[in-house]
């Protein structure tokens, strides 16, 4: 950040935010009356904007989307299009903000010293009260606060010193049935995961805390469960803390949805991996000397940015092909490693699926093995040669091939081998019906060879084939086609 204009005084919690991984603003004190506000666009490293403030402003924060920012004076809160250079909202509050925060690209959080209001940038919306300030927060600082996807759950988090040690406090809130819940802990977030073999994902709540000895990471489900998922039970972890660091504790708490992990940072810049579904830790490693404040999400490669009290931005991310040989070999943990690769469709454990397949298909457990066959990752056995291994197999009431075929069609897509053995076995018994009903859904992967096939059969849905992979000269063969057999029926 020295490299950009941003001073070792200018980085720090109360100075410099990370809204996103989109923009980093910090606040300059040029002059005794006057502040500048340095946005840094991440998506241009180079391009930096400077807004200078005639008075003491006293913080600004960054729409982690646009370019819009909001400033605060006091008790007077504006914000101001970067771009167009227009102020676009003005409020005035009777009480003083003591943390504020853009929660989605149209609201800002506001926390006082007594209640948590909504601030909307949509139409002519005010102040719209979410829910007092538990009495226990006070003499807290609020650090953060979050509202999960359904804005039906709100948390604010708070940190004090007490005894040489930081104690940290939640407030979990349901606007529902209006009801508050206090839960020890010093960070926190909300995660929508589909867990197991759940057909929604699961709505969490992780929280990372340290204790006087030690620390743990707990994840529970809040809410009732979606419709036919099987309920989450509630997880904890016991996290690794250097006993010579007896002041150390969570600051940053980073969820990576799509791979199922938690990145978990301490005071003293303590990195912790850990999984949603298993609840185990992968990874521990120091990402730097100095001690870390802020951090977010990486969306590009799903990692987090990070920055220490130095001013140095950290790009930490997972080599995902790495990450399950690395579980197998140097963690020496199979189940583990095969977890990871079927939630995160990743290399690495192609052996472990090939054996549990061999073993449930021989010993007839078709279902399972179609199960296994369909979720491997990377489609490894998802080939032309089970389908003949199940072509092979027909006991005496429903065929193997036909468990396998009903199993691909409830997960999902069926690749091009897939769609052309289904048509031909479907054409074959006449259930033409059904065939295209699959098409319709787009249950099957167009390809010349379908189109082939049905030409006879159903030529209109041929044509539409031809047409959906950009083969116009196959689709006026088949009306060549068409017309000349209807001249040989007259």
């Amino acid at each position: 950040l020295k490299d950009q204009g941003i001073l070792a005084k200018d980085v720090g919690f109360n100075a410099l935010t990370i809204p996103s991984d989109r923009f980093i603003c910090a606040r300059q004190q040029t002059e005794p009356n006057q502040s500048q506000f340095i946005v840094l666009d991440l998506a241009s490293p180079m391009q930096k904007i400077p807004l200078i403030c005639p008075t003491l402003t006293e913080s600004a924060i960054m729409n982690p989307v646009i370019k819009v920012i909001a400033i605060k004076e006091g008790q007077k809160l504006q914000t101001f299009d970067l771009e167009m250079k227009i102020c676009l909202k003005t409020i005035f509050l009777q009480e003083y903000t003591t943390f504020w925060k853009w929660i989605s690209v149209n609201v800002i959080a506001l926390v006082t010293q007594t209640k948590v209001y909504h601030w909307s940038m949509e139409g002519n919306t005010q102040l719209n009260e979410i829910h007092a300030r538990h009495q226990a927060l006070n003499g807290y600082q609020i650090i953060n606060y979050h509202v999960d996807h359904t804005k039906k759950w709100s948390l604010l988090i708070g940190i004090r010193v007490q005894n040489h040690r930081v104690l940290g406090v939640l407030q979990l809130y349901n606007t529902e049935t209006k009801i508050s819940q206090l839960i020890e802990g010093h960070v926190a977030a909300f995660a929508s995961v589909k867990l197991g073999d759940n057909y929604e994902p699961s709505n969490l709540l992780i929280i990372g805390t340290r204790r006087l000895k030690g620390g743990t990471l707990r994840i529970l489900e809040i809410g009732d469960p979606p419709l036919n998922n099987e309920p989450f039970q509630e997880q904890t972890l016991e996290l690794l803390f250097p006993s010579e660091i007896q002041n150390d504790f969570p600051v940053c708490l980073q969820i990576n949805e799509k791979h199922g992990l938690i990145y978990l940072i301490t005071k003293y810049s303590y990195l912790h991996v850990c999984t949603i579904e298993s609840m185990q830790c992968i990874y521990m490693g120091k990402l730097s000397n100095a001690n870390t404040f802020a951090a977010t999400l990486d969306t590009s490669s799903h990692g987090i940015l990070s920055v220490d009290d130095n001013g140095q931005v950290f790009s930490t991310s997972m080599n995902t092909e790495n990450i399950v040989p690395y579980i197998i070999n140097t963690l020496q943990n199979k189940a583990l490693a095969r977890k990871v690769a079927l939630r995160c469709n990743l290399s690495g454990a192609e052996d472990l699926f090939i054996e549990e397949f061999n073993q449930l298909f021989d010993s007839g457990e078709y279902v399972a093995a179609a199960k296994i066959a369909v979720s491997a990752p990377k489609g490894v056995l998802r080939t032309s040669q089970t389908i003949q291994r199940f072509q092979q197999h027909i006991p005496r009431t429903t065929t193997a091939l036909a468990i396998y075929f009903d199993v691909l069609l409830r997960q999902g897509k069926l690749n091009r081998y897939e769609s052309l053995e289904l048509s031909k076995r479907l054409i074959h018994t006449g259930k033409n019906q059904a065939l295209e009903h699959w098409l319709k859904q787009a249950k099957l992967e167009n390809s010349e060879e379908l189109g082939d096939l049905l030409r006879s059969s159903n030529p209109v849905t041929a044509s539409s084939i031809y047409l959906a992979i950009q083969k116009p000269k196959k689709v006026i063969i088949n009306a060549l086609f068409r017309l000349i057999i209807a001249i040989i029926r007259k």
